[in-house]
């Protein structure tokens, strides 16, 4: 390469390191000399003038910014997928459990008539182990009646409702709240009952 050729491109990396930018930088491919003198005069340049040096193309902090948002957004749409995937999963494993309780509603009827004459004679309130079976127990049978209230509700048994899906994900929705909610409440009420059971034996 001659010496104008050289000055030719030191010029255009000093005018590119005023300016801001690399519009002159040769490409690499075609002349690796040319881009290896046009790199170091531009970054001299910089160096000695206290140019910016700041490609526009190239900028660290738009680049972070931009990596940023983008982690932010693959965050909330991992987030939402997550919440959708456990609100399936809990939808489907609460009607499991009415469904279960309705095809075996005489093995239910059993368990919970022995697991309370366990809790009431055997563990008077006082057991812990007891009165979790006892709830377990009386859950089960509040199981199946809740699938008398949708069925009630809806003119149709609560095996078919499940199955048909005709309604939408929010009509199933709607009554897994309603099921979740009507069980707390249900025990709630055994567990006040096992703690005036307790104390009506202890006195």
């Amino acid at each position: 390469m001659k010496a104008y050729e050289k000055e030719s491109i030191r010029r255009d990396a000093e005018q590119d390191a005023a300016n801001g930018n690399y519009s002159h930088q040769p490409s690499a491919f075609m002349n690796y000399k040319a881009r290896d003198i046009y790199d170091e005069a531009h970054r001299k340049s910089v160096e000695l003038n206290g140019y910016g040096g700041q490609d526009p193309f190239h900028n660290v902090e738009d680049a972070d910014r931009n990596i940023k948002i983008v982690l932010i957004g693959v965050g909330i749409l991992a987030a939402i997928l997550i919440a959708v995937l456990i609100a399936a999963v809990i939808i489907v494993t609460q009607e499991e459990i009415v469904v279960y309780a309705v095809k075996f509603k005489y093995y239910v009827y059993v368990a919970a008539a022995l697991t309370t004459l366990l809790m009431y004679f055997v563990g008077k309130g006082a057991n812990k182990s007891l009165n979790i079976l006892f709830y377990i127990g009386i859950g089960a049978v509040a199981s199946r009646f809740f699938a008398v209230i949708v069925e009630m509700r809806e003119g149709v048994t609560y095996i078919n409702y499940v199955k048909a899906y005709t309604n939408g994900f929010w009509y199933l929705a709607k009554y897994t709240l309603l099921y979740f909610g009507y069980i707390a409440v249900i025990v709630g009420i055994m567990m006040l009952i096992t703690l005036l059971i307790r104390k009506n034996k202890s006195s």
